[in-house]
């Protein structure tokens, strides 16, 4: 997997700029046939700036597309506010609830939503038609042509959704949800129904554009690498909350918890107790023996787990002389994966990842290593 980050040159500056969005203690729970009741939200806040890309990461029942539609309008929350800049359009303590169409919003959903009986031109109009005040016809033809252009799509102008395939659908869907001017847009998984060379395309296209109008975006996606390439910040959810808030390389090298650094990347484990600390650093006994890594905030005697990257675990002669966590291993499997490879070896009773370029064969006897730098200790609950 290539995990992208965006230079922060790029990212919009914090300021005193009223967010575009503004979530506070958003909760909202379904109940289930056998009457048990599931947090789809639970007590979400957040803020989305000016200009900026926020992705929402996270598994299938995360809560990551009830969260969109909240905002949207789409879903009734059970308690907490939306702001839409500056503005209440929901809250549950003083009974607002402005409808979808009043909030000055565009949404892109993963099926595209495009009437099928209308052509990619009266599906791009429709917004502008059902506004109000109303544009003139000529007002309407310009905006939606130079929607058509911005992706690069005015040959469509006549088709229907039927005649086109899944990109040129979900450019069309792009174009409906820009040509308003709106300056925040809504995306729930677009991208999962195309294929992959034309899912790497339109991120592309998707990123340049958002860059170009300068509107706010909601994303959401169970795309690691997507929400890598596309986000200014990430909130990787789980179990309805907001369990880590950060920009991509903050999120991929210093998750907060066992469950991000597992869903964000790939992540190897040791599972120990905490017997000393250091001067920055935090010592577990393990399976394999002590392993040394960076955290506060754990106790001696605490369930712990040491967490390391397969991209910072090195192997035999690449392994890094000492200030490091070092044992005999053998690899198991060294699997080419076209752009990289990565090698499986086994110490003791544990499986690790390995990435990069390795002269070595399956059963080959090796040591691996990785640095204490290169290994958080994170709380074995997380």
């Amino acid at each position: 997997m290539t995990l992208m980050a965006q230079d922060p040159a790029t990212r919009p500056a914090a300021g005193d700029e009223t967010p575009v969005v503004r979530i506070t203690g958003l909760g909202k729970a379904f109940r289930r046939a056998d009457g048990s009741v599931a947090k789809a939200i639970d007590d979400v806040s957040l803020d989305v700036r000016p200009g900026e890309f926020l992705v929402l990461l996270g598994p299938s029942g995360c809560g990551k597309t009830t969260l969109l539609r909240t905002i949207a309008g789409l879903e009734r929350a059970d308690t907490g506010s939306v702001a839409l800049r500056g503005v209440e359009v929901f809250s549950a303590e003083r009974g607002i609830d402005l409808p979808p169409e009043r909030r000055r919003l565009s949404m892109i959903f993963q099926s595209y939503a495009l009437w099928p009986h209308m052509t990619a031109f009266d599906n791009i109009a429709y917004p502008l038609r059902n506004a109000r005040p109303r544009p003139d016809r000529a007002t309407v033809e310009k905006r939606v042509q130079a929607a058509l252009e911005m992706v690069g799509t005015p040959e469509l102008a006549r088709q229907y959704p039927n005649q086109m395939s899944g990109g040129q659908q979900q450019r069309i869907a792009l174009a409906r949800a820009i040509v308003g001017g709106d300056d925040l847009v809504l995306f729930d998984e677009p991208l999962s129904n195309v294929d992959a060379k034309v899912r790497e395309q339109l991120r592309l296209e998707l990123l340049a554009l958002q860059r170009e109008l300068g509107f706010a975006a909601v994303y959401v996606t169970h795309d690691q690498t997507e929400a890598m390439e596309l986000a200014h910040r990430i909130a990787v959810m789980g179990d309805g909350r907001v369990r880590q808030l950060a920009d991509p390389a903050t999120v991929y090298r210093r998750p907060v918890s066992r469950y991000v650094a597992n869903f964000v990347g790939t992540a190897n484990e040791l599972v120990g107790t905490v017997v000393r600390h250091g001067e920055g650093t935090t010592t577990l006994r393990t399976g394999l023996g002590e392993v040394t890594g960076v955290r506060a905030g754990l106790a001696v005697g605490d369930e712990a787990v040491a967490v390391f990257r397969p991209e910072r675990t090195r192997l035999g002669a690449d392994a890094t002389s000492g200030n490091g966590n070092t044992w005999p291993a053998e690899v198991a499997a060294v699997l080419f994966l076209g752009a990289q490879t990565e090698t499986v070896v086994k110490a003791g009773a544990h499986s690790f990842r390995l990435l990069g370029e390795h002269d070595v064969a399956e059963g080959e006897q090796t040591t691996v290593t990785v640095r204490e730098a290169d290994v958080l200790i994170l709380p074995a609950d997380g």
